[in-house]
């Protein structure tokens, strides 16, 4: 649970980069937010942790991705 009562997932995770090899520990949240579904029960969705020009993503999404040379998982649209 985050500070304002929200769920998150605790990603931790190591990137090794292609070319020089050097090895990058990642260790953030993500949010978790809910959708309630037509016929009952919940839907989970992350919550885009990229900051774009200093502002928050902040699309709701199913999956997240790792862009090609990329460290953090974001939405798929971010990715391009």
């Amino acid at each position: 649970m985050n500070p304002l009562g929200g769920l998150t997932l605790r990603l931790s995770y190591t990137i090794t980069d292609r070319f020089t090899k050097e090895k990058v520990s990642l260790d953030y949240t993500v949010e978790l937010v809910t959708t309630p579904c037509h016929f009952g029960g919940l839907r989970y969705r992350f919550v885009c942790p990229l900051f774009i020009n200093e502002k928050p993503c902040l699309r709701r999404v199913g999956k997240l991705y790792l862009p090609r040379g990329g460290s953090i998982l974001v939405a798929g649209s971010a990715t391009t």
